[in-house]
């Protein structure tokens, strides 16, 4: 084939790799050059030897035929072999600065495509990223799991926008994951098309959170659930503890009926600390508090549970040095001590101090060293034992 055709050939390659971020078929080369398969698969291996990028040979690729004529209206598979050839990195870079696509203000993210970065290339973050999200529930909704979770714009904010409002804006949904580094301090994970989708804003704004060469935790099971169920079909259970705590919370209001024991099962504020400060954790543990504390208690129910199963009576619930009634709280340690299980009772009240921190004392707002979103995760994953413990024994309680 002459020099100026392979030329024409290679700039339609790189052209269909700006439109679609991925390689090219012969199939396709071959339909839009009008010539033989045969002869687009040389040249395929020609671009190859020339360095122009590489070849993945016997693919496999099944061709949709549908007959007009065919009365029962069946759609036909062909299956064609063929190979798929990706422009290397350097052809894309030269071609977008010789171009110039360098100056028409493409997004950092998206440049990265362009350059020939693939779809599923992971970039990393720091934990911090995600404060943003999370101190806008009005606008953002967040799923912030130990494994990972997700971005979205609210959709109550959505359903209240016009439709001229909605077109403006650009915010797709992003599948975030979380990899442990080498220093126990946890990262932001996020695929490259998912950033690219961003807003020329929103993609400078996660740029300023990217991390440079970082070393990771060579053991890592949330990091591996994540690949798992996002890029090898998996389907794995995260073994979330914050989602364990809010379940066994739910266990047990159904157990108890009526309007449960806990009267607050969800707290949009409530997760894990993305700024590894002292700060941070008391935040958490001030909302992680909301959901098992005085604010969400049901001093009627746990009264009628001391009364039916071990013979309280309304003197029981009246602080004999003030004559005034007892709080929830202590209500709920007079349940727990009666079922045998204070270890609940006494963590409340531990993540009791961290709120009355947070409410009542200045706290610095340094990055530490240590890993206060570890402390977070042990706490719940220690709440989470100790409320199935009370849920086992108070449904023993309850059915026997």
């Amino acid at each position: 084939m002459d020099n100026d055709r392979l030329i024409d050939i290679l700039e339609y390659i790189i052209l269909y790799w700006y439109r679609n971020f991925k390689g090219i078929d012969a199939i396709e080369i071959a339909q839009k050059f009008n010539i033989p398969h045969s002869e687009s698969l040389n040249i395929l291996d020609e671009l190859e030897k020339l360095g122009k990028g590489k070849v993945k040979r016997d693919v496999e690729l099944y061709e949709m035929i549908f007959n007009i004529n065919n009365t029962n209206n069946k759609i036909d598979f062909e299956k064609k072999v063929t190979s798929i050839f990706f422009p290397s990195n350097e052809i894309l870079t030269n071609y977008f600065y010789d171009h110039e696509y360098s100056k028409k203000n493409i997004p950092i993210y998206t440049a990265r495509l362009y350059k020939g970065g693939s779809q599923l290339q992971t970039c990393y973050f720091n934990n911090e990223v995600l404060q943003r999200y999370i101190a806008h529930p009005e606008y953002f909704d967040i799923e912030n799991m130990t494994s990972g979770g997700h971005i979205q714009l609210n959709p109550q904010y959505i359903n209240g926008l016009s439709k001229e409002e909605l077109d403006k804006i650009e915010f797709p949904l992003i599948r975030f994951g979380k990899r442990k580094l080498s220093t126990g301090s946890v990262s932001i994970v996020v695929i490259l098309i998912d950033l690219s989708k961003l807003s020329e804003k929103e993609q400078h704004y996660w740029y300023s959170h990217e991390l440079e060469n970082p070393e990771f935790s060579k053991n890592d099971k949330d990091f591996n659930i994540f690949l798992g169920r996002n890029f090898l079909g998996q389907f794995l259970d995260d073994d979330d503890p914050l989602k364990n705590v809010k379940a066994e919370i739910k266990r047990i209001n159904n157990l108890v009926g009526g309007n449960g024991l806990f009267t607050i099962q969800e707290d949009y504020y409530l997760t894990y600390p993305v700024i590894n400060t002292f700060k941070g954790f008391c935040e958490s543990c001030n909302e992680l508090y909301k959901l098992i504390g005085p604010d969400s208690l049901n001093s009627n129910k746990l009264e009628l549970l001391l009364q039916e199963h071990f013979k309280f009576s309304h003197e029981d619930f009246i602080d004999k040095n003030t004559q005034r009634p007892i709080g929830k709280l202590n209500l709920l340690g007079k349940l727990c001590k009666n079922l045998d299980c204070d270890e609940l009772y006494e963590q409340i009240k531990n993540i009791k101090q961290y709120r009355i921190i947070e409410d009542h004392q200045a706290i610095n707002p340094m990055i530490s060293n240590e890993n206060y979103i570890e402390s977070f995760k042990t706490i719940i994953d220690e709440l989470s034992i100790n409320l199935n413990i009370f849920a086992e024994k108070l449904e023993s309680l309850i059915t026997q």
